[in-house]
């Protein structure tokens, strides 16, 4: 499959999924290119990254050299997509889904093609300054709970597992990115 129909086949089983329509897992491949292939998803992704870092890291960029705050975030960045696949593998392992491992990893990096869009816009929304403080943070509060409420579904669906272990797989992706977001203010604090 070329790269463009394998970057359609990703984003379009993504939305199928957005939509709550469980047949977009059947999109995506299960096969370890399906799985190397996925990871395009960061540099789809990076673009969306740099502005909410730009929009979200003003006090940062003020108190850190331009140059080390770059660098910072770029190896952040590759952390974070590298560290919650080797974190959530022995969690399929013990919930005894390590079969769905793979398509698992394809469907989240896809997803976070939304994601990283959803988080981008209600930022970018609030940076405007055109609605009052509250609505920005009511905008910004529902996309955390509709991105939480997609990635609980993407896990649910794609790992055929339960709600309670689906709910799971989120926790430790969001524990995921607090543990490299903590360490990566720990090494520009240090």
């Amino acid at each position: 499959m070329s790269a463009t129909r394998t970057i359609v086949a990703g984003l379009y089983g993504a939305a199928r999924l957005a939509r709550a329509d469980p047949a977009g897992a059947h999109l995506f491949g299960t096969d370890a290119m399906a799985f190397w292939t996925s990871f395009w998803a960061a540099a789809i992704v990076l673009p969306s990254y740099g502005l909410l870092v730009l929009l979200t890291g003003g006090e940062a960029l003020q108190t850190i050299e331009p140059g080390r705050f770059f660098a910072l975030e770029a190896v952040t960045y590759i952390i974070g997509w590298v560290l919650f696949p080797l974190l959530i593998a022995p969690f399929c392992d013990a919930i005894g889904r390590s079969g769905r491992w793979v398509p698992y990893i394809v469907a989240h990096n896809w997803a976070s093609v939304l994601q990283a869009n959803a988080f981008l816009f209600a930022t970018a929304l609030a940076a405007t300054g055109l609605l009052p403080d509250a609505v920005n943070a009511l905008v910004l509060v529902t996309t955390t709970a509709l991105v939480l409420l997609y990635q609980w579904f993407v896990a649910r669906v794609v790992l055929d597992t339960s709600p309670a272990a689906a709910a799971m797989a989120v926790a430790i992706d969001i524990m995921t990115a607090l543990m490299v977001f903590v360490g990566a203010h720990m090494v520009a604090a240090g």
